[in-house]
């Protein structure tokens, strides 16, 4: 990733220009210990090429990229080229120059614009450059603007309405009827119900909704009177939020259509431009008229610090998060509350151990299928709320000094490489660390299945061990695994072997279990971590005696 920072000769404002390219064969090979068949058995290529441009001092900047997806195992590829976009962040047009303490309710008005184009076209690598693939080509535009004005009211409550409008410009449109034609292949009959004629044109196709929001902060603080432990403190930020949005299936839009199933004689509703789903999304049918309310809570603790002088106070969290969440539909039929849902996380021990848990309760009952009916469960069970399911993960992450001094953190690229980077760990070793060790526990549980509701279901229940160490100071051994305690079995289970090339790191990995799945790859990638898609790859899929570059 290339970054310029400065002053074009041309041009009369300083601007910020930035590429970057990236490659990668199949992303998630060698991800983690929780890796499945499926993804095991994909061997996938992507690539991508962005440059974007920022005008230094003004909200707008413009970007262009070219997309490459392709799948070795059904050679399907998925090709983007262009991707235009012009965006221009929140700016505040009637904010006054000279500025003061308390600013008038229109100065809080804010505006986003943003518009995108792009052409894609989704084929098998055989077909890509045939000329009756350009019929295939889809393209089109779309036009987003948004205008909020935030609010205070009764001094403690924050209001922000909010209005956003989206207008896609598309140049097919699909005209689907009932065909209820047979179609012999080989011994098997194939009924294809339907067929569809698209029509060129020029088509406009728009939504809007509105949203409202109203928080407010809470604060409660006990003291204490020990020696050690001083206060406790909980924060509560209770948000209300309201979203209406029109039926679009409705009314002089046209963007839906019907057509009658001559056999069932039922009358169907498609989305004419369904099929551009791959460029924006379009509208969708139904009225949205929904009332969500979120709950987020967060406790710490104030103690004594006797191991610094100059802080004497040291905040502990106690729990990080823990939320609640419902909310109502006022346009259901019937199921109008939705069900609760609680979170929380927290850390332990200067982050030694981390945990998260997540449960679900609903207010509706169950029939013997396991379906959810039009009854509270208060009026079944005399219960307020039931149990549907919750999920528990915990993790104990050990580890060497630091031979650099500094914290290893990586604090560069984009959102999306930090957070790729984030979710593959194992892919992204420090050398300056001696050694690792995590430890991990993952629990699922459902409550009921169909033909007995009463019953428990442990869906996942696995133990997690990966680490590393520097046999050498250039040299380094990976290993992940891990013990699934429901079907009493060995996870997937990875070994890899580092060797630092200054710039460069040459990696052997080896998917040692299941058996069935054994597979190897040595790759030659570019030492910094933005960049680690940059590599030379040769690999043997699993259950194949050849080998993959």
């Amino acid at each position: 990733m290339s970054i310029f920072n400065g002053r074009i000769p041309w041009m009369e404002k300083p601007v910020q220009i930035i590429f970057s390219a990236s490659a990668s064969k199949d992303r998630g090979y060698n991800s983690n210990s929780l890796q499945t068949d499926q993804q095991l058995l994909e061997v996938q290529l992507n690539s991508n090429i962005n440059y974007v441009r920022r005008f230094t001092g003004k909200p707008y900047s413009f970007s262009l990229s070219a997309k490459h997806c392709q799948n070795l195992k059904d050679r399907r590829i998925i090709l983007t080229l262009p991707e235009l976009a012009f965006n221009v962040s929140r700016f505040t047009p009637f904010q006054r120059k000279i500025q003061s303490d308390k600013k008038a309710f229109y100065e809080k008005i804010g505006f986003t614009y943003n518009v995108k184009a792009k052409a894609t076209v989704s084929t098998y690598d055989s077909l890509l450059f045939k000329k009756e693939n350009l019929e295939d080509i889809l393209y089109g535009t779309i036009q987003s603007a948004s205008v909020d004005a935030p609010f205070n009211l009764f001094k403690y409550f924050v209001v922000n309405p909010s209005f956003n409008y989206n207008e896609r410009w598309y140049f097919k449109q699909e005209d689907r009827y009932f065909l209820g034609d047979t179609i012999q292949v080989g011994e098997d009959k194939v009924y294809q119900a339907t067929a569809s004629d698209f029509k060129n044109g020029f088509f406009g196709v728009r939504d809007f909704n509105f949203n409202t929001n109203v928080s407010t902060t809470v604060t409660g603080i006990y003291n204490f009177k020990s020696k050690r432990l001083k206060a406790i403190r909980h924060v509560i930020k209770p948000t209300v939020s309201y979203t209406f949005q029109p039926d679009f299936s409705k009314g002089t839009w046209n963007y839906f259509d019907t057509y009658v199933n001559e056999d069932s004689q039922a009358e169907v509703q498609y989305n004419r431009y369904e099929f551009l789903n791959s460029l924006y999304r379009t509208p969708v049918s139904g009225l949205k008229n929904l009332l969500n309310l979120n709950i987020r809570n967060n406790f710490d603790m104030k103690i004594l610090n006797r191991k610094d002088t100059v802080e004497s106070m040291k905040k502990v969290p106690l729990i990080e998060q823990f939320n609640l969440q419902t909310g109502y539909d006022f346009t259901a039929d019937s199921l109008k509350i939705r069900p609760l849902a609680i979170s929380a996380q927290s850390s332990l021990f200067n982050k030694l151990l981390t945990w998260n848990l997540g449960v679900n309760l609903d207010p509706y009952a169950l029939n013997n299928k396991r379906q959810k009916i039009d009854q509270t469960y208060w009026n079944s069970n005399k219960r307020l709320l039931r149990f549907d399911n919750a999920s528990l993960a915990v993790q104990m992450n050990f580890k060497g000094k630091d031979k650099s001094g500094e914290e290893s953190t990586i604090n560069y690229g984009t959102v999306n490489e930090r957070e790729y980077i984030a979710n593959n760990p194992m892919m992204f070793y420090d050398f300056n660390i001696p050694w690792s060790l995590s430890m991990g526990y993952n629990l699922n549980i459902t409550k009921g299945i169909a033909g007995n509701i009463d019953s428990t279901v442990i869906s996942t229940n696995v133990l997690t061990l990966s680490g590393h160490i520097n046999v050498t100071p250039k040299w380094q051994i990976n290993a992940s695994t891990g013990y699934d305690i429901k079907n009493k079995d060995l996870t997937l289970t990875n070994i890899r072997v580092e060797r630092d090339l200054h710039c460069w790191v040459l990696a052997f990995n080896w998917t040692a279990y299941p058996l069935t799945r054994q597979t190897y790859a040595i790759d030659l990638h570019v030492k910094s971590a933005i960049l680690q898609e940059l590599k030379l790859s040769r690999k043997q899929p699993p259950g194949t005696g050849s080998t993959v570059f």
